[in-house]
This record gives structure tokens, sequence and C-alpha cells, in this order.
């Protein structure tokens, strides 16, 4: 009985040695990954990406108020050439309104419409290349976030084990953690 005692003693004073080697290794390898990570760095660049976010938010919605302004020129423009072509008579002096006329007010509206579908296209390019920068910056600010969580929860870890460390039985963690 005694030498049983002993043997599970032994055996339990080698699992403790190997947990606490254990322990000393994960402290170590958190402790290089917290010292890996410029913390002030990290949330340096979250807020200046979410600045660029923000300017970026600015930009696309004055890229869409000018595709809106655009397409309602275009609307005004498809307006008038309809009206023009309906047009016998002008309506202020009652006097025939000519087919010269009507083709050139006609043809200024085509080359309007053209200016207007030229410059839809290329608002909507842009409107394109901002939402992949958008995308690309809510990418970036996630990691980085994802960043700053680990460095806390490592920061934590590191607690965690240090006190295991210097607390090995649960009586004693208990008693450190609600004194």
């Amino acid at each position: 009985l005694l030498n049983f005692n002993i043997k599970t003693k032994e055996d339990s004073k080698n699992k403790n040695t190997f947990n606490l080697s254990q322990l000393e290794k994960q402290i170590i390898e958190l402790s290089s990954n917290i010292k890996e990570i410029n913390f002030e760095d990290v949330k340096n660049k979250i807020i200046e990406h979410e600045k660029h976010l923000d300017d970026h938010d600015k930009e696309l919605k004055l890229i869409n108020n000018n595709i809106t302004s655009i397409r309602t020129k275009k609307i005004s423009s498809i307006e008038i050439k309809n009206q023009i072509n309906k047009l016998d008579n002008c309506p202020l002096c009652r006097q025939v309104v000519s087919i010269d006329y009507k083709n050139g007010v006609i043809s200024r509206e085509d080359d309007n419409l053209l200016k207007l579908d030229n410059d839809i296209k290329e608002f909507l390019i842009k409107e394109s290349e901002f939402i992949l920068k958008i995308k690309e910056i809510k990418v970036l600010i996630q990691d980085l976030k994802n960043k700053e969580r680990d460095y806390e929860i490592n920061k934590i870890k590191i607690r965690y084990f240090l006190l295991i460390k210097a607390a090995p039985s649960f009586y004693e963690i208990y008693r450190i953690l609600f004194k």
C-alpha cells in the first residue's frame, strides 16, 4: 500500500512537471506572438483604414449622385426630342416649325445623349472601382480587428497560464481569483 501511494505520488509529480513544462511552452509561444504584434500600430492602422473607408463612402455617394443627375438629364433630353418631333406649330407665335429646325434640335439632343451616356459609363466604372476599394478596406479592417482580438486573447491566456503556474491547485486559483 505504501509503495502504491509512493508510485501514485510520483506519477502525479511527473504529470504535474509535464503539465508545468507544457504551460511554460505555451507562455513562451504566446509571449512571442504578443511581441510580434505591435498593438498600438494595429489600432492606428484600424483608425487610418476606417478614415479611408469613410472617404471612399463619401466619394461613392458623390458618384451615385452624379449618375442620378446624368440619368435625369438624359430623361430630359429624350423628352425634348419626343416633344419637338410631335411639334407642328410653335406654341408662342403659332408659326410652323420647320423640319430643319426639328432635325437641328434632335441632332443636338442626340449629341447630348451620347455625351451623357459616355459620362454615365465613366461614373459607373468609377463606382465599381470604389466598391472594390471599399470591400478591400473592409477586409483589411477585419483582419486588423482579428489581430487586435487575438492579441487580447493571448494576453488573457498568458495571465491565466501564469496564474496556474504560480498556484497549481484549484483551491489556490479559486482563492486568488475570489479574494
